[in-house]
C-alpha cells in the first residue's frame, strides 16, 4: 500500500480498515500510516471579491454573493435557508441545516441586511411564508445546489475570474478576511459553526500579514 500511486490519505484510510480487520481477525496489529500532505488554502483576496459582487447578472446573484461573502455559510447551508430563517430587525440569520445538524445563528453586516431587505422585496411576495425558500429559483422552486454552484461560475466568468471561485472558496474568503481585519479566531469559528477551533486556526496560516499586526499590536513593550 505504501508504495502505491494511492494518494497519502487514501493509503491512511486503508490501512486503518485493515488494523479493523486484523483487530477482528484476532490478531490485532497497528501499522505506521503516512501523513496526508497538507494543501494550500484557496481563497480570493478582498480585491477579488469586490470584483466578484460586480459579476452578478441580477439583484438575485447579487444577494446571494453578498450572503456568501459575508457570512462564509456553506452551499447547503444557503440553498436550506427560509424566509423565515433571516432576522432583519436584529441582523442575524439562522443556519439550520449546518453540518451535523447544529443550528447557529450567523450575524449579517450593515450592507447584507439592506441588501437582503431589497432582494425579499422583489423577489417575495406578501403572500410568502416563514418556510418558503430564502432564495428561489425563476420558477420559484428551491435553488438547487447544482444551479447555485452554476451561478457563481457565470458571475466569476463575467468577472473575469473564470476558474478560481466555488461556494466553498468563498467561504474560505470570508474567514481569510476576517482573520485580516481583526477577527479573532474564536468568534470566527463561532461564526463558521466549526465544531473543533482547530479547523478554524488553518486560516491563521494563510494570512501572515494578520499575524504580523497581532503580534506588533500585542508585543509586550520593552
Amino acid at each position: 500500500i505504501l508504495n502505491s500511486d494511492y494518494s497519502k490519505s487514501y493509503q491512511k484510510h486503508l490501512l486503518s480498515a485493515l488494523e479493523l480487520y486484523m483487530e477482528y481477525s484476532g490478531q490485532p496489529i497497528k501499522f505506521w500510516k503516512p501523513k496526508p500532505t497538507k494543501r494550500s488554502t484557496k481563497y480570493l483576496t478582498q480585491e477579488q471579491l469586490k470584483k466578484l459582487i460586480r459579476g452578478a447578472r441580477d439583484y438575485r446573484d447579487f444577494a446571494m454573493l453578498i450572503m456568501f461573502c459575508t457570512t462564509g455559510v456553506r452551499l447547503n447551508e444557503l440553498r436550506m435557508m427560509n424566509v423565515g430563517d433571516l432576522d432583519l430587525e436584529h441582523a442575524l440569520v439562522t443556519v439550520r441545516h449546518a453540518k451535523r445538524d447544529k443550528d447557529r445563528e450567523v450575524p449579517l453586516s450593515t450592507d447584507c441586511v439592506k441588501v437582503m431587505a431589497i432582494y425579499v422585496e422583489k423577489y417575495h411576495s406578501k403572500k410568502t411564508k416563514p418556510s418558503d425558500p430564502l432564495f428561489i429559483s425563476q420558477r420559484g422552486n428551491r435553488w438547487s445546489a447544482h444551479a447555485i454552484e452554476s451561478c457563481v461560475d457565470r458571475c466569476a466568468e463575467r468577472a473575469g475570474l473564470g476558474g478560481l471561485v466555488s461556494p466553498h472558496v468563498l467561504r474560505h474568503s470570508f474567514a481569510t478576511a476576517m482573520i485580516s481585519n481583526g477577527c479573532d479566531v474564536f468568534h470566527l469559528s463561532n461564526i463558521l459553526g466549526h465544531s473543533n477551533m482547530t479547523t478554524t486556526s488553518i486560516y491563521l496560516h494563510v494570512n501572515n500579514d494578520a499575524i504580523r499586526r497581532a503580534l506588533e499590536k500585542g508585543v509586550p513593550k520593552l
